[in-house]
């Protein structure tokens, strides 16, 4: 249930940042063997620029933050990173040579935000515990702990919350 209401949250936000000047992409992983394979997601919710990465294991958060920090480090226009995710990255998951899989996914993070990229969290579920959280997020008001739930409206509203504090905030920092 976590996992499906991440791809639920993507496609309301896919949906809700529609607007004039707003480019939105959505990328996706998945495992195969000893590999993960993140993937962009094209508009129309087919995969396109699909990129293998070596990472492994069911959540390979590090090194899809580095592969969405990589792509957004071009260009001159705000950014903004959020991250949706259910659960806490692989044990393999260290592509800085931390021994911690939180701090390595801290320093990706940190790397975003040095790039000038707003960084936003959204954690469905309980497959991380809050002190990992706080690790790899930082203080509580860079991300948000939802239940996924059968009607969904505490989702939708923590979506809002999240997109309406994250856009404040990165339209309050020039």
């Amino acid at each position: 249930e976590p996992s499906q209401a991440v791809e639920r949250a993507a496609r309301i936000l896919r949906g809700a940042l529609k607007m004039p000047h707003v480019e939105f992409h959505s990328w996706g992983f998945h495992g195969m063997g000893e590999r993960v394979y993140l993937s962009r997601i094209a508009h129309g919710l087919d995969v396109a620029d699909s990129a293998e990465m070596p990472a492994t294991g069911t959540t390979p958060m590090g090194a899809s933050v580095r592969c969405a920090v990589n792509w957004l480090s071009s260009g001159y226009e705000k950014k903004q990173l959020l991250l949706l995710t259910d659960g806490e990255p692989d044990f393999k998951d260290t592509l800085d040579g931390a021994a911690d899989r939180f701090v390595s996914v801290q320093r990706e993070l940190r790397r975003a935000v040095k790039m000038g990229i707003n960084v936003t969290t959204l954690v469905i579920g309980d497959g991380i515990d809050t002190s990992h959280c706080r690790t790899m997020f930082g203080h509580d008001r860079h991300w948000t702990r939802v239940k996924p739930g059968r009607k969904h409206a505490g989702l939708t509203r923590s979506l809002v919350d999240l997109v309406s504090r994250s856009l404040i905030q990165h339209l309050k920092s020039g």
